[in-house]
C-alpha cells in the first residue's frame, strides 16, 4: 500500500481530530503531493487524476484542523515538546512538497501549452488557401486538412 493511501481517521466531525491525526494527514498530504510531483517530471499527467479525490479530502480535513487551530490552540499548546516538534518539521514538509507541486505543475503546463501551439501552426501551415491568377484560384485544391481529437482517455 502506497503511504498515501493509508486509512484517514473515520470521524464524521472535522473538529474531533486530534494532534495525532494532525500530524498524519499532513504527512500523507506530502507523501502525495511528492508523488504527484514526481509524475508530473515525468509527464506522467494522465496518473495524477485518480489521486485528486484523496487530495481534496486530506486538504479538507487539513484546513478544518488549522480552522481549530485559529479558534483554540490549546492543543497544540498542551501537546509534548517532542509532538509540536514533529508537527513543525512536517508542517514545514509540506511547504516544500507544495512548492515543489507548484513548480512542476507550471512546467507541465508550459510544455503543454507550447505543444498545442506547435500542433495549431502545423494545422495552420498546412490549411492552403490557394492563390489568385489572370486566370482564376492556381491551387484550387487545398492540402487535406489535419484532423486533431483531443481527448483525455486516449
Amino acid at each position: 500500500m502506497r503511504p498515501f493511501q493509508h486509512q484517514l481517521p473515520s470521524k464524521g466531525n472535522y473538529l474531533d481530530l486530534t494532534l495525532a491525526d494532525m500530524k498524519d494527514i499532513t504527512q500523507q498530504l506530502g507523501q502525495l503531493l511528492r508523488v504527484e510531483s514526481d509524475l508530473l517530471g515525468e509527464m506522467r499527467v494522465k496518473e495524477i487524476g485518480p489521486m485528486q479525490a484523496q487530495k481534496q479530502k486530506l486538504s479538507q480535513k487539513l484546513e478544518s484542523f488549522q480552522k481549530l487551530l485559529a479558534a483554540d490552540d490549546t492543543i497544540v499548546k498542551t501537546a509534548a515538546a517532542q509532538d509540536r516538534e514533529e508537527l513543525l518539521m512536517l508542517t514545514d514538509d509540506l511547504a516544500a512538497a507544495i512548492e515543489e507541486n507548484m513548480r512542476r505543475t507550471v512546467v507541465a503546463q508550459n510544455v503543454n501549452q507550447r505543444v498545442m501551439r506547435s500542433l495549431m501552426d502545423v494545422m495552420a501551415e498546412q490549411q492552403c488557401t490557394g492563390a489568385y491568377g489572370r486566370l482564376g484560384q492556381a491551387n484550387a485544391t487545398p492540402a487535406p486538412a489535419i484532423s486533431l481529437n483531443l481527448n483525455e482517455r486516449a
